[in-house]
């Protein structure tokens, strides 16, 4: 018999069969605590770097070149913390007793996590290698609800989600697989917008120095990284939902 479409996604699905098997639930105990709460700690972290696009964007949109040049330092602080983290992290998950195996997850979790704020970095550093000429930064801010700073709004809400969907798997698998999904549903928004964005940089190409669009494109790209590694890692929350109760 033929497939057909039902129009829910993968994570949906999940989330439905999940919801009638599954209330509340504990994935991890004493031993895996400490690592949750590192990963949540290290995502807080890539949570702050998220929030400096916003400034960043406003400060690009008015040329203070100066400003952009020192939040990106800032945000360039803040990959260097989640790196210590990071590594904190691996040596606890290395050394620690897991639930079914799900080591190798809580690794993928952690590493999709240290994508977001290394790509927030490298974001940041596309913009303030040079500035841009006066009157071509509007190509990012020149559509309502299409803009760049639309986009970096989606990303905050992903990533805001991606904690709630974490902190979830010590307590309720409706609330991981909930989350998870909003955060699937923010990544297709910012896909949406990147789509948009890249199409208005193409429409300027003739009248723009090819350095300028390889730069404008290269920031609205590495945006659209932050958002799917948000939801890389939405997805392996719900594998390790999906193995805590099979």
């Amino acid at each position: 018999m033929a497939n057909t479409w039902t129009g829910t996604s993968p994570v949906e699905e999940h989330a439905t069969r999940l919801g009638r098997l599954m209330g509340r639930f504990r994935l991890s105990g004493r031993k895996q605590e400490p690592v949750v709460r590192m990963i949540l700690n290290h995502l807080t972290v890539a949570a702050d770097a998220v929030a400096e696009l916003e400034p960043l964007l406003s400060q690009v949109r008015v040329g203070d070149w100066v400003k952009v040049r020192e939040t990106a330092s800032k945000i360039s602080e803040l990959e260097t913390r989640a790196d210590g983290i990071h590594r904190e992290a691996v040596i606890a998950i290395a050394r620690g007793a897991f639930f079914s195996g799900t080591r190798e997850d809580f690794l993928r979790l952690l590493e999709a996590d240290d994508q977001i704020v290394d790509s927030v970095k490298d974001a940041t550093r596309v913009l303030a290698e040079a500035p841009l000429p006066r009157g071509v930064v509007e190509v990012l801010f020149g559509e309502v609800k299409l803009s760049a700073p639309d986009m970096v709004a989606r990303l905050t809400v992903s990533v805001g989600a991606l904690a709630d969907a974490i902190r979830a798997l010590e307590t309720d698998a409706k609330i991981a697989i909930d989350k998870a999904i909003a955060v699937e549903m923010a990544e297709e928004d910012a896909d949406d917008i990147k789509e948009r964005l890249l199409a208005r940089i193409a429409e300027q190409r003739e009248k723009l120095n090819p350095l300028v669009v390889l730069q404008l494109r290269d920031f609205v790209l590495e945006l659209d990284n932050v958002a799917d590694s948000a939801e890389d890692a939405s997805d392996i929350v719900v594998e390790l939902v999906t193995k805590a109760e099979a």
